[in-house]
């Protein structure tokens, strides 16, 4: 690998994003966790008590709700994945930068593609391309392209959360909209 320009800045920038993501990425994982627990235990309530709610509610609103549930449990699925990638990418960063502080202190010089050929062979071939392009960007020197493809999927992770919220919102409104009394 050759010289890196700004090499002190970029590597400021990943434990930065890093950092960040470590941070970010749990609180939107527990907001969409507690909000499928709580859509959850409506819909558990509505259906154990069925015989009196629906003397208030057509059977279709409550299997529109239940639909309704079902997308937010999917939504739920991906971003808890989301999240679990953001999340370790941040502790890889971060362990990675300490790694190669103390081989540089030691005078170890690392072969980064021999590194990169072996973490890339660990990865599924579905998503070894995309892998490789932040791997190659990093041997030509681009050291911020992962934590920018990071990042990229933490907003990911946010708005999936939203459309968690937007789904939940509409499950809401069709209940309430078919309530009777």
């Amino acid at each position: 690998m050759q010289d890196i320009k700004n090499i002190h800045d970029q590597n400021f920038v990943n434990v930065m994003r890093a950092k960040t993501n470590e941070c970010v990425s749990p609180i939107i994982d527990h907001f969409s966790s507690w909000l499928i627990g709580g859509f959850s235990a409506a819909a558990a309530l509505l259906v154990s008590q069925y015989n009196s709610v629906s003397a208030h509610v057509n059977i279709s609103v409550i299997q529109d709700f239940l639909l309704l549930l079902m997308a937010a449990l999917v939504l739920a699925a991906i971003q808890k994945f989301i999240s679990s990638l953001v999340i370790s990418n941040a502790k890889a960063s971060i362990m990675g930068l300490e790694l190669g502080k103390n081989a540089s202190e030691s005078n170890i010089e690392l072969d980064f593609k021999f590194i990169f050929d072996e973490i890339e062979r660990s990865i599924f071939p579905i998503s070894r391309w995309f892998v490789r392009r932040s791997l190659r960007k990093v041997l030509a020197g681009d050291l911020v392209a992962n934590s920018r493809n990071s990042v990229r999927l933490l907003q990911v992770q946010g708005l999936i959360t939203l459309a968690q919220v937007l789904v939940t919102l509409c499950a809401i409104y069709r209940f309430a909209a078919g309530f009777h009394a």
